[in-house]
């Protein structure tokens, strides 16, 4: 396992050098792209593909979201002072996810779909609640109504 996931770290540090850099460079893999694989890690999640994603998927769009969300309210924020609020909320979060739920966003999202599922499992199984026997009532007196009304309207025609 130790292998395999070193060769396809290798390949992906080939393939980060030669198509997004263009250059091998040793400033291109500092100790803040190391945070930052770090960070995606134990927020998405400890031992679970999924988590990895999910967790560098948060890293990455945090910033993006920081850059775009602050103005929107109305706060003008520098940069520095957006990297030093990413840097703080990241620190939060993994602090919070290693005390409080080490398996991250990963186990999150497998609670998050276990309640879905058990929550439309619960609805199929109910009967109708009030509000769905209004419904269909309201539609069957709505149809009934146009019902009187073609009754009425051909009753009309025979008499003209």
């Amino acid at each position: 396992a130790f292998a395999v996931s070193s060769y396809y770290c290798g390949v992906a540090g080939a393939m980060l050098l030669n198509l997004y850099l263009n250059s091998a460079e040793t400033l291109a893999f500092g100790i803040n792209v190391s945070f930052d694989v770090l960070f995606m890690v134990i927020i998405g999640g400890l031992a679970s593909i999924m988590g990895s994603f999910l967790g560098a998927g948060f890293i990455v769009l945090t910033p993006i979201f920081l850059v775009n969300f602050l103005p929107a309210m109305g706060l003008q924020v520098d940069t520095a002072m957006q990297k030093h609020i990413e840097l703080m909320l990241f620190g939060g979060l993994m602090i919070f996810f290693l005390i409080v739920e080490p398996h991250g966003f990963a186990r999150l999202w497998q609670l998050g779909k276990e309640k879905l599922r058990a929550l439309l499992a619960d609805a199929a199984d109910r009967p109708l609640d009030d509000l769905c026997a209004r419904v269909v009532s309201e539609v069957d007196r709505y149809q009934s109504h146009l019902l009187a009304d073609d009754v009425t309207v051909l009753a009309l025609r025979r008499l003209s």
